[in-house]
This record gives structure tokens, C-alpha cells and sequence, in this order.
């Protein structure tokens, strides 16, 4: 690896570390930042394009009810449809809750373009 992608692996790096969101232009992100009180609760970040259209804040991470995403889900179908997008990324979110939010998106009609 030559220096100039040494540096620009770190410049992402930080661009990463400070912009959760960076690289995911192109997609619909669900991302969970994972709060430190209370103890195994998170936020929900559902983005298009890098603009959040909606967050789930408060959600319990292990064993709960997805119920809370899955209407938030449906609420914003029409937006989530609107996106145009070639992939759906998943950051931090547990697989059972991955097949659960693509079966609801499945129903609604929202698929990745590509």
C-alpha cells in the first residue's frame, strides 16, 4: 500500500468515527447507536442518502417487542418508497430484527432499485 492510500484509509476512519453515517450515500441504512443509560437500550436510525427519515429512540436490544420499528416502518412507507436506492445496509442490528424489518419492508412494497 502506497502513503496516499494509507491516509485516505485514515481520513475514512475518522470520517467514520466521527459521521456514522459516512459511505452510505447510496443506501437505506438502519444503524443502532447503542445508549449507555439505560443499560441495553438504543436508538434506531433509519436514513436515505445520509438524511435520517426516521429513529426509533429508547429501544430495547435484546429479546424485545420489534413492534415499535415495524410501525414506524409503516408510518413512513411513502418516504421509504420515494428513496431510490441501490442497497440496504444494516449497522449494529441483531439478525432477528434484520429478517423482521425486511419482511416488513417486503409487504410494503420497498425494495433496493439495483
Amino acid at each position: 500500500m502506497n502513503e496516499q492510500g494509507f491516509f485516505e484509509r485514515i481520513r475514512d476512519g475518522v470520517k467514520s468515527y466521527l459521521n456514522p453515517m459516512h459511505g452510505t450515500e447510496d443506501c437505506l441504512l438502519f444503524m443502532i447507536e447503542e445508549n449507555v443509560k439505560p443499560r441495553d437500550t438504543g436508538t434506531l436510525f433509519v436514513a436515505c442518502g445520509n438524511k435520517t427519515v426516521f429513529e426509533v429512540p429508547i429501544l430495547a436490544l435484546y429479546g424485545s417487542d420489534p413492534e415499535p420499528v415495524l410501525s414506524k416502518l409503516r408510518i413512513h412507507a411513502n418516504a421509504l418508497r420515494a428513496c431510490s436506492f441501490p442497497r440496504i445496509e444494516f449497522r449494529n442490528v441483531s439478525p432477528w430484527l434484520q429478517g423482521e424489518i425486511q419482511k416488513t419492508l417486503t409487504g410494503l412494497q420497498v425494495a433496493a432499485t439495483a
